[in-house]
């Protein structure tokens, strides 16, 4: 599941949203590094998520602020555990359900960012990621066989990995974790059915 046996170029074809949210936050970080580096006001010149939303009514920011990352680090680690993480469950979703599922996430990390946290302002993938991580969680505890013995190892290494950074890590907003983790577990009933589960398992075999 956790696999891409095809070739680099059908990539785009087989799951043309993960791509496209990777290279969207790709050319974010270029034109952020061309116009002088991570900024707080080039972060929120181009769409970092703050306190002031409310009064501004830039509720676009609730998806923009995902696209964007603090430093390369945090670019490249996000890239990689997004891609992992969504290109299974794009090729087992309607599309247009997987784009309003991505949009559903960050709104809930950013919300929960917002009520539970002192943070000025945030940016980055990994509310997202999180909920990916809780869409995950529900399958495991809805159809366990779904998902196969190595790829629930993989599965197993991201929850700890991915919650041991947030604990241990600065500058990492913890409700924003968990304000996406627990919007993948309740968005995940309404959005993936039980006849697609199987896919899961057969993507890898």
């Amino acid at each position: 599941m956790f696999t891409f046996n095809s070739h680099v170029k059908f990539l785009p074809k087989q799951a043309p949203i993960t791509c496209l949210v990777l290279l969207i936050c790709c050319i974010l970080t270029m034109i952020i590094t061309f116009l002088g580096g991570f900024t707080k006001a080039n972060h929120l010149t181009f769409g970092a998520l703050d306190k002031t939303v409310h009064d501004s009514f830039q509720f676009w920011r609730f998806i923009t602020y995902s696209f964007l990352h603090s430093n390369y680090v945090h670019f490249m680690s996000n890239a990689c555990f997004f891609f992992v993480l969504s290109l299974p469950l794009e090729r087992i979703m309607h599309k247009t359900i997987y784009i309003i599922t991505l949009i559903l996430l960050s709104v809930c990390a950013g919300l929960f960012t917002l009520f539970f946290s002192n943070y000025d302002y945030i940016v980055g993938l990994s509310g997202v990621i999180f909920g990916l991580l809780g869409m995950y969680f529900f399958i495991l505890i809805r159809d366990r066989m779904a998902i196969d013995s190595f790829d629930q190892l993989v599965l197993l290494f991201a929850f700890l990995f991915g919650f041991l950074m947030t604990f241990t890590l600065p500058n990492i907003s913890l409700a924003c974790h968990i304000g996406g983790f627990i919007g993948g577990i309740i968005i995940a009933p309404f959005v993936i059915q039980q006849k697609t589960l199987p896919r899961l398992y057969n993507i890898h075999h």
